[in-house]
């Protein structure tokens, strides 16, 4: 089993006040493996690039970042395989007017994703993401539909029938 080394290390917190903020700093662990805080930034980079990828249309860049024993999940799909995917979902990124990714962070493998889309009807909506990232590339994507903007329902209000 890989075990991390963990060393405290104390910085001065750069808004000039002087408040030491404890860091924790992970160093290389043995048998080649990365520490957490390098392997998540990368998972972050991956994601960023498939996204980036949709972004541009750009079919051959999301197969390159796409892995051969892929999986895809949403309300609708129940773990497509990566020739799946291509044929049902990649299509749907041309109905988009414009697609931007606003936040991605990783815990581990895992990379959570929020983005906007207007389609071109002028249709907009808001998704997250579940992604897994495994040796540089995407495994697995867990779809979670979000809501039209502008939100249908009034502000402040519910209405059980909006969804």
């Amino acid at each position: 089993m890989v075990s991390y080394i963990r060393e405290r290390a104390r910085r001065t917190d750069t808004d000039g006040t002087g408040v030491n903020i404890l860091l924790m700093n992970t160093m290389e662990a043995s048998e080649g493996t990365k520490p957490p805080f390098l392997s998540a930034a990368e998972n972050v980079a991956t994601a960023r690039a498939l996204y980036d990828a949709v972004e541009a249309k750009d079919r051959r860049v999301a197969e390159r970042l796409i892995a051969d024993d892929f999986r895809f999940f949403s309300p609708w799909d129940n773990g497509l395989d990566r020739n799946k995917y291509f044929e049902i979902c990649w299509p749907q990124t041309a109905r988009f007017r414009d697609f931007k990714l606003t936040d991605a962070i990783a815990d581990g493998e895992r990379v959570f994703v929020t983005y906007e889309a207007v389609l071109d009807d002028g249709d907009r909506f808001r998704n997250a993401e579940v992604l897994t990232v495994r040796n540089g590339r995407i495994s697995a994507v867990e779809v979670y539909f979000g809501w039209n903007i502008p939100h249908p329902v009034a502000d402040g209000e519910h209405n059980e029938q909006a969804a």
